[in-house]
């Protein structure tokens, strides 16, 4: 009879062997796949038992002070030159994380529902800036020496030279300030200089010059003019523009995220969170910096020598735009460069048509036919490379790791993870609960049976997904999901506070009347406190708040004396008994009533709980930042209402409330089955058989949490062989093209040659710049 009652259990262990076998099966196929797999596990390990905060969160001050001494720690930043330059990029700049624990919640006016849309969560700019500026004085030294290490250990190595030039900038972005180039040494200029002498055919050194000179000796005018203010340092930064523009390439080097990878690797990170840093490390943002001020700066110059009707000199500032577009397309190392060339080539061919009109002598006819063609030539070779950069991205986007499907085995694998953690120490927590309890062979506890616990778990996975996952994924219309929350925190607020008052009642033996009485004593002042929190507004705007409060406070002196010398003069624990139920009261006041009642602070509960209470939340699974992979990102991804709902739920940790729901409404139910069984109902039950109590529910909840967990652990041990391999796809690529940096660059020069080999492509290509053309020049 005991192996007919067991073998659905049974069989649930055998099927989950079978799987576990199935992925060490799969894990066992590449030794990467256990390295993998075991760093993953390593990391969500040491964020559950590790409660300090990680580097890229920590404050800029703490980032650079961390990496300084990671870079004297390391033997090979002094040896190898790729790893000297990988700190230097490490050193460069602070990863912006920081920035998440320094949002606030802006209260959203309820008279207008369109800011019930998303509770805007905005940082503290001020703190912020000022934290990001600590960073610089304590990595700047350690940058430059890193950076001069690496051209002295490889004095040949000319990618070195561009990168040591690039890091001697900081590359200050501080809104609502224009970006900046800012020297980290006043000899600057010598620098450069060296630079320039190993890597003599290069514009990038004087470009750097003539950038930071340009800023310190102008500025834009509301105009779009520039408005000189040191005119000799003016004058040698466009000296210094047209000694670049005699230079035949711009190249900046390789991004930083190779050299940052062989830094990192020699670090106690694992694969994932090393291609994570790596990302954050690329200095695409500088180089399309260095780009776009140059051709603005050209356009400036262009537009100056027109409005002065010196059509010549124009001329010569269209041809040089030409001549940037041919040193950037003759230097790119990395795909994301040439972006706006094609705008100004596009341009500029209809501005020199333009000036033919103006001035017929300004050219032969010969020499304007070459120049244009020149032009158009220039946009063909741009339109071939932006074809072949989106041919290589449409290979990535058909990957696996990039599909719907893959996304939703995805996160039903980070779901089902965290449910099994989470249930797990459910089981564990009642358990203990449990084993503090006594067992009495005499008394017959209530079994709740399958379906009372199903029912439970349903409703409770229910209840959490509207409330974290429905609501806050926008499904609901805005003004019933107003009035929905605004109801069910006010019933949720009582029901709470009365059955809280209850269980003091029964435990405690303690008059339902004075206990309603202290509760609403306890409560108005908190709540008048509470809902209004500046002072300023409470004392000069609230005046019939002010009086309410003080006619409730003279109310509430005068019945806590006349109920308390009753309470205290009738049982001799009274004293005890009182000052909690008036702590308990109090408590629960300060804690529900600003989230019950104040809406725009409902969406803080979880993220407040997510850091402290809930560090194990699986996100790396997904492959989502965790500021700029916000859930919405991912909504293009997938039309299904289903898996955003889904999503939102998870990011929100849902689950955790889902799980905690369930067991409080299986814990009332059994409660509730219990009191029919005994003589005096609930209040008796409390009083006489506390321990008797303790044991049977907590094993009731332990056993249900432990079937939960491990019905979770075969979804999981379902999905994760595919998810596996998958992830194993896509960073073993990611790992490849680190390692080996000039693959990009092989593939997207064959897929160049393969394009103007092709007529078809190259006819649609010339279309193309002719509908431009035309478009243009209307």
């Amino acid at each position: 009879m005991k192996f007919r009652t067991r073998w659905p259990l049974t069989c649930l262990l055998l099927i989950f062997l079978v799987l576990l076998i199935r992925l060490f099966w799969t894990l066992g196929v590449s030794p990467d796949s256990w390295r993998l797999f075991a760093d993953e596990w390593r990391q969500q390990i040491l964020s559950l038992t590790s409660w300090e905060i990680p580097v890229p969160y920590r404050t800029p001050a703490e980032q650079a002070t961390y990496w300084v001494a990671q870079t004297n720690e390391i033997d090979a930043t002094h040896q190898d030159p790729q790893v000297a330059l990988g700190a230097a990029w490490m050193l460069d700049t602070s990863c912006d994380l920081y920035r998440r624990r320094h949002f606030y919640t802006t209260d959203f006016n309820e008279r207008r529902m369109s800011y019930l849309l998303t509770v805007r969560r905005e940082w503290e700019r001020e703190t912020v800036d000022a934290m990001q500026d600590d960073f610089e004085p304590i990595a700047r030294k350690a940058c430059l020496e890193q950076s001069e290490l690496a051209t002295n250990l490889a004095p040949g190595n000319k990618h070195l030279w561009r990168n040591r030039a690039l890091l001697l900038f900081q590359l200050q972005d501080i809104q609502p300030q224009p970006i900046v180039l800012i020297p980290r040494q006043e000899n600057w200029q010598e620098i450069l200089d060296e630079c320039a002498r190993h890597d003599p055919d290069n514009a990038l050194y004087d470009y750097l010059a003539a950038i930071y000179l340009w800023s310190i000796s102008s500025q834009l005018s509301p105009q779009l003019n520039y408005e000189i203010l040191d005119p000799p340092k003016f004058q040698l930064a466009q000296q210094k523009l047209s000694a670049g523009l005699k230079k035949p390439f711009l190249k900046t080097g390789y991004t930083g995220e190779s050299d940052t990878f062989a830094f990192l690797s020699h670090t106690s990170y694992t694969l994932n969170q090393q291609l994570s840093l790596v990302q954050s490390k690329k200095n695409d943002s500088r180089a399309l910096f260095i780009q776009r001020q140059l051709f603005q700066a050209l356009e400036q110059n262009y537009s100056t020598e027109f409005s002065s009707k010196q059509y010549a000199a124009a001329t010569v500032h269209l041809q040089d735009q030409l001549k940037l577009a041919q040193q950037i397309s003759a230097g790119s190392e990395y795909y994301s460069f040439p972006k706006m060339e094609q705008i100004y080539l596009s341009l500029g061919l209809v501005k020199l048509d333009y000036l033919k009109n103006k001035d017929p002598t300004l050219f032969e006819a010969a020499e304007y036919k070459s120049i244009t063609e020149k032009f158009r030539q220039a946009l063909i070779n741009l339109k071939i490379y932006n074809e072949a950069r989106q041919r290589i991205h449409a290979e990535a986007e058909v990957t696996p790791d990039n599909t719907p499907r893959f996304f939703r085995i995805a996160l039903l694998a980070a779901t089902s993870l965290n449910l099994v953690f989470i249930t797990l120490a459910g089981a564990i927590l009642a358990g203990g609960l449990s084993w503090l309890g006594m067992r009495d062979s005499n008394s017959e506890s209530v079994r709740m049976g399958v379906w009372r616990s199903v029912i439970c778990w349903i409703l409770g996975t229910a209840i959490s997904l509207v409330l974290w996952g429905l609501f806050p994924a926008q499904i609901v219309p805005l003004q019933l999901q107003y009035t929905l929350l605004r109801w069910m925190y006010w019933i949720g607020y009582v029901l709470f506070i009365l059955g809280l008052l209850y269980l003091i009642h029964a435990f405690f033996s303690v008059g339902l009347q004075e206990l309603f009485v202290m509760g609403c004593i306890l409560s108005m002042p908190v709540l008048i406190v509470c809902q209004i929190t500046n002072l300023y507004r409470l004392l000069f705007n609230n005046p019939l708040v002010i009086i309410t409060a003080f006619v409730l406070v003279l109310l509430a002196g005068m019945l806590t004396r006349h109920y308390s010398q009753k309470l205290l003069s009738e049982k001799s624990h009274s004293y005890t008994v009182f000052f909690l139920c008036c702590g308990l009261v109090l408590l629960l006041a300060f804690i529900v009533v600003p989230y019950g009642f104040n809406l725009a602070r409902v969406y803080q509960i979880p993220a407040n709980l997510m850091n402290p209470i809930y560090p194990v939340t699986w996100r790396s699974i997904l492959g989502m930042h965790p500021i700029i992979g916000i859930p919405e990102n991912n909504f293009t991804l997938f039309q299904l209402p289903a898996t955003q709902v889904w999503l939102v739920w998870y990011w929100r940790a849902g689950e955790l409330f889902g799980v905690f729901i369930s067991l409080s409404l299986l814990c009332l139910w059994y409660l509730k089955c219990q009191s029919r069984m005994m003589e005096g109902g609930f209040p008796a039950l409390l009083q006489n058989r506390k321990r008797f109590l303790l044991h049977h529910a907590g094993l009731t909840l332990a056993k249900s949490c432990a079937v939960v967990a491990l019905l979770c652990a075969l979804v999981y041990l379902t999905v994760a062989p595919g998810f596996l391999q998958a992830r194993q796809t896509k960073l073993m690529a990611e790992y490849d093209r680190l390692v080996d940096r000039d693959a990009g660059l092989k593939k997207i020069r064959a897929l160049q040659a393969e394009i103007k080999a092709d007529p078809i492509a190259m006819d649609q290509i010339r279309k193309q710049i002719a509908e431009n053309e035309k478009m243009f020049s209307r």
